[in-house]
């Protein structure tokens, strides 16, 4: 079951749905060095994940290795993000544009 955990102060809008573990684990950069993600949040919302989709939402849970290789387990899987070691100001300042 995901932990919900969430700062109400730097997190307001979303700390409902706000997970630190899997945010962080989000923290990721492709072969270029931009980040991945939107800050971790999903975007656009996904209803099922969001109770109200007009606002910003986080995942929580494991994290998906969809989110990190395309075809994961299987033979032709490739990398499409590389993790940052949960820390968010790599994935963003990691090359400058």
């Amino acid at each position: 079951m995901p932990t919900h955990l969430g700062n109400s102060v730097t997190e307001a809008g979303f700390a409902d749905t706000s997970s630190c573990i899997t945010c962080h684990a989000r923290a990721a950069v492709n072969a270029k060095g931009i980040m991945t993600t939107p800050a971790g949040f999903v975007d656009p919302p996904i209803p099922a994940l969001c109770p109200n989709p007009s606002h910003t939402c986080s995942p929580n849970g494991a994290p998906d290795p969809n989110w990190f290789w395309t075809n994961p387990g299987k033979l032709d899987q490739a990398a499409v993000a590389m993790q940052t070691d949960f820390i968010w100001s790599i994935a963003r300042f990691a090359i400058g544009d």
